[in-house]
C-alpha cells in the first residue's frame, strides 16, 4: 500500500487460521495486542497519546508460565 497515514483492512481468513497479534481479554488496548512490539516502535507508531500502563503491559498467562 502506497498511503501516508493509518489504514484499515478487512482481511478474510479461515476459521481454522492461527491469529496474531491477538488480545488475550481486555486489559490492553485493541491498539496493544500480543506479541508486544517493542515500546520504543510502539510509541513511535501512536498518532494519540497511549492508554495509561502502556510502557508495561501484562502478559497473557500462558506467557507469564513459559517465562523464568
Amino acid at each position: 500500500l502506497q498511503f501516508d497515514g493509518p489504514v484499515v483492512c478487512d482481511v478474510d481468513m479461515h476459521e481454522y487460521h492461527t491469529y496474531e497479534p491477538r488480545i488475550f481479554g481486555w486489559k490492553t488496548p485493541i491498539e496493544d495486542m500480543y506479541p508486544y512490539l517493542p515500546r520504543d516502535e510502539f510509541r513511535k507508531n501512536m498518532t494519540i497519546e497511549p492508554a495509561e500502563g502502556w510502557m508495561n503491559p501484562e502478559y497473557p498467562d500462558v506467557v507469564k508460565a513459559q517465562q523464568p
